[in-house]
């Protein structure tokens, strides 16, 4: 096949490169995210032929994005529970899928409005893509980010289909919890607490030592993705294929045929390809059935018993069935974020607390919008905002590179806004440190895009963010919000917010301190106006920062680390 150009759209797609060992010639290789051609550049493909073609996306675009996205994941979600309430009975059903499925058509409609974007900015007429054969778990990549990519114009051209893609999970709807053995465990009294905190990498030393010390025992369930244990007994899983042949009843497969049929209805308007709308939907409705098998197993085999859900707020699909137990059960949750604060929608408040890392304060609301109990605890360094006296040091703190297909990351928006800085930085002699993202880095990219030296960057990252927030005196948090801003505040460095973007004040994409309006957001153009003059006037830094940490103090409420005190 005859092409121009050939365009990397995903991970996976730097992988099938490497496996079949293409060339396409000598026509350019094409990069929207930088993330990517990191990636390209680590997998030993040709840095020669590449070429990064920045998009300019305009000011609303993610905030289009992550309203689009929750209003069809809640209006997806709506549907479902009400075919969860008329197979199901009594009982509380919302919020099963709002979580999984916000993240879904994210990625979704990022490929969608970039692949419009690209055929009004390319000139190459015939441009290559690859396209997977897996539909889409999440966020993850797959045949529907290519589709809704190249839908927008015929100049796409598929090359070449593969069947590996990174993350895919073969058995991710083949095996549910073992609720023989949860039954077992609840009679020989370990019942005081029901576990799932899948994703919780971050603070999971702290979490299972505060479970350990709330509860004798505890019933750990398993994740398909993101699993972390605690205190597990054996897998807790068993295959679908051995299960009793009365195990399954029939509203759980009644729900996996409505949940296909609400799956196709709602996905139709988006997905142009009749057969891939099929399979994507079936893919869905099999996560149906095993959240009706583990909403009724696992209610039956906690019968009589009233234990303590500590649940991640990071739904990897089982959260709604755990949810609505415990609503059955008139039992507690504790909410853990798998990061610093809930960034997702709770299903429900009832006997329902949200633990956060002191300092956010935020607005935790459930999928209907009801107000939940938000609790802060210590869960990094204990916050000590200390007085400066001028920006003596300056943090660039930037998010990921490695967009994942989430969002876009204007990379030579940030090379720009970074020569701007590091100028007013040394015209007024002051330290400049580029603090990148840990994960996923981009590390190269950044070294050559900002003509630092990527040893430079790489010892930024070697040092503890707290470290680096007790260097710094003002802290510019670029592009997407992130919750690293928190280190900043603690230790009384002055935080501001600069993108060309802006981003939604809802909580689930942005700190609730930026969108309250305790750390400024700005323009591009307006965060330097405003870092020049902080940088030249000593009293006005002083008064910005001890405004900023007046605002924030009252936020501190924690005495301590503890969760179930």
């Amino acid at each position: 096949m005859k092409i121009d150009a050939f365009l990397f759209l995903q991970r996976s797609d730097i992988a099938q490169h490497v496996r079949a060992g293409h060339d396409f010639g000598d026509v350019p290789l094409l990069f929207i995210d930088a993330g990517l051609a990191e990636e390209a550049l680590a997998q030993g493909i040709d840095p020669q032929r590449f070429s990064y073609r920045p998009l300019a996306v305009g000011p609303h675009f993610h905030a289009r994005l992550a309203t689009e996205a929750l209003t069809r994941a809640a209006a997806l979600d709506q549907a479902l529970t009400a075919q969860r309430q008329r197979l199901f009975g009594q009982g509380v059903f919302q919020g099963w899928d709002q979580g999984p499925m916000r993240l879904f058509f994210i990625r979704a409609l990022v490929a969608k409005y970039l692949g419009e974007l690209c055929d009004r900015s390319f000139a190459e007429r015939r441009i290559g893509l690859y396209r997977p054969d897996k539909p889409q778990l999440f966020y993850f990549d797959s045949f529907l980010a290519t589709d809704l990519f190249a839908a927008a114009s015929p100049r796409w051209r598929i090359v070449e289909h593969y069947e590996e893609t990174l993350h895919w999970v073969p058995d991710h709807a083949a095996w549910c919890w073992d609720f023989g053995e949860v039954a077992h465990l609840a009679a020989s009294g370990h019942a005081h607490a029901v576990t799932h905190i899948a994703t919780c990498y971050h603070h999971h030393e702290h979490y299972q030592a505060e479970i350990a010390r709330a509860f004798p025992a505890n019933i750990d369930l398993p994740s398909a993705h993101w699993d972390i244990p605690v205190r597990r007994r054996g897998t807790m899983k068993v295959p679908l294929a051995q299960l009793p042949a009365d195990a399954v009843s029939a509203a759980a497969l009644l729900y996996r045929e409505a949940a296909r049929q609400v799956f196709a209805e709602h996905l139709a308007a988006l997905v142009p390809n009749r057969q891939a709308l099929q399979i994507q939907a079936d893919t869905l409705a099999e996560r149906s059935l095993v959240q009706a098998i583990h909403y009724e197993g696992l209610r039956d085999a906690l019968r009589g018993t009233r234990p303590h859900f500590v649940i991640t707020d990071h739904d990897t699909g089982s959260n709604g069935p755990l949810f609505s137990v415990a609503a059955r059960l008139g039992a507690p949750i504790t909410v853990l974020p798998h990061s610093s604060y809930a960034t997702g929608a709770i299903p429900h408040s009832l006997g329902v607390r949200v633990i956060e890392r002191d300092g956010f304060a935020t607005p935790t609301r459930t999928v209907w919008g009801e107000k939940v109990r938000t609790v802060g605890t210590q869960l990094g360094p204990v916050a000590n905002p200390r007085p400066r006296e001028r920006a003596a040091t300056v943090c660039l703190l930037v998010n990921t590179l490695a967009s994942q297909g989430l969002s876009y990351i204007d990379f030579a928006g940030l090379a720009r806004f970074h020569r701007a800085l590091a100028l007013q930085c040394a015209a007024h002699g002051a330290q400049l440190i580029v603090r990148l993202k840990p994960n996923n880095a981009g590390l190269r990219m950044a070294a050559s895009a900002l003509s630092l030296p990527a040893e430079m960057l790489q010892a930024v990252l070697d040092t503890k963010i707290e470290q680096i927030a007790q260097r710094t005196d003002l802290c510019v948090c670029y592009g997407e919000p992130t919750t690293a801003g928190i280190e900043f505040l603690a230790t009384g460095a002055h935080l501001m917010h600069a993108s060309d973007q802006l981003w939604p004040a809802d909580c689930l994409t942005s700190p609730a301190f930026i969108g309250d309006g305790t750390v400024p957001s700005f323009f591009l153009d307006e965060a330097l106006a405003e870092t020049g003059a902080l940088l030249a006037d000593a009293a006005l830094f002083r008064q910005r920062a001890d405004a900023q940490r007046a605002r924030f103090l009252p936020r501190l409420t924690a005495r301590d680390g503890r969760i179930f005190d």
